[in-house]
């Protein structure tokens, strides 16, 4: 994602994207950038392998069920930490 800010916005947009992240599940947050950080020395077939054993690890994650579970009760989930 790329945003332009005026600097007099920057803290308060940095703030809000930090926030953004922080209700996002830890979990996936260190696969998707350990993910991220492979692809650089990956060709596509392997990146694609990788990207698809991430997820399938992921869904056999706690948080993979309490995000589940959150979405279909309609709440915020409480991730582990």
């Amino acid at each position: 994602m790329n945003e332009v800010v005026e600097p007099e916005n920057l803290s308060t947009r940095v703030q809000a994207l930090a926030e953004l992240l922080l209700a996002n599940s830890p979990t996936s947050q260190s696969a998707t950038k350990r993910l991220m950080a492979a692809q650089n020395k990956l060709w596509l077939d392997s990146a694609l392998a990788a990207a698809m054993q991430a997820n399938a690890e992921s869904r056999e994650t706690a948080d993979f069920r309490e995000g589940v579970a959150a979405f279909l009760e309609k709440r915020k989930p409480a991730w582990t930490k």
